[in-house]
């Protein structure tokens, strides 16, 4: 009778432990679940943090790409000008020889045909160097200010005279007294001219 009581009081003893072993969650099992939801919050942080990052550095690489683009266009226009400016300083030393050769080249005033004939090599001569060097000036961007004829252009001419005419309905430029030249499409002297206007009514 004795052992029959407890082997009893053993097995009641023991059911109420694997009763509560059922019915709680287990501790580690509570903590790999809290672990999980902190590592997956962890990963979107460290997605977002890394995303911001990539996005600075695109931003300062854009930066960097259109810093060097400026720099690359002003040091062109700095060229540019540069050789314009020496360019357009040299095309004014030359301008007096132009201007020479031009007074140079007056046949028409030659009433001497004897006096014409012994000049004409020399005068060809001019001629053709004159024209070599207008070849040679024109290849570099000089350009001839429109010559008489053309319709005036304060622009472009410096009137030195007007003089009224009836066979004019606007101011045209009647004669040339100094050439004027454009370097690269930009004026470097204007033309001396003398101008014809309508004449004024009575």
């Amino acid at each position: 009778m004795e052992e029959m009581h407890t082997n009893d009081s053993n097995e009641g003893a023991s059911g109420p432990v694997d009763g509560s072993d059922s019915g709680e969650q287990n501790p580690q099992e509570e903590n790999a679940s809290t672990t999980a939801g902190q590592t997956g919050e962890s990963i979107e942080e460290q997605i977002a943090a890394l995303q911001s990052e990539a996005d600075e550095y695109k931003d300062k690489f854009m930066r960097a790409v259109a810093e060097n683009e400026n720099i690359r266009r002003r040091y062109e226009k700095e060229k540019s000008d540069l050789l314009n400016y020496g360019l357009e300083k040299f095309m004014n030393d030359i301008l007096p020889v132009l201007d020479s050769i031009d007074k140079a080249i007056p046949v028409d005033s030659l009433k001497d045909q004897s006096t014409a004939a012994e000049s004409g090599s020399l005068i060809e001569g001019v001629k053709l160097m004159d024209r070599l060097l207008r070849e040679t000036l024109i290849k570099h961007g000089l350009e001839v200010v429109a010559d008489e004829g053309e319709v005036f252009n304060p622009e472009f001419h410096q009137a030195i005279q007007r003089i009224e005419s009836p066979e004019v309905d606007k101011d045209m430029v009647q004669q040339v007294f100094q050439k004027g030249y454009c370097l690269r499409g930009r004026l470097i002297r204007p033309s001396m001219v003398s101008v014809a206007v309508p004449q004024s009514e009575a």
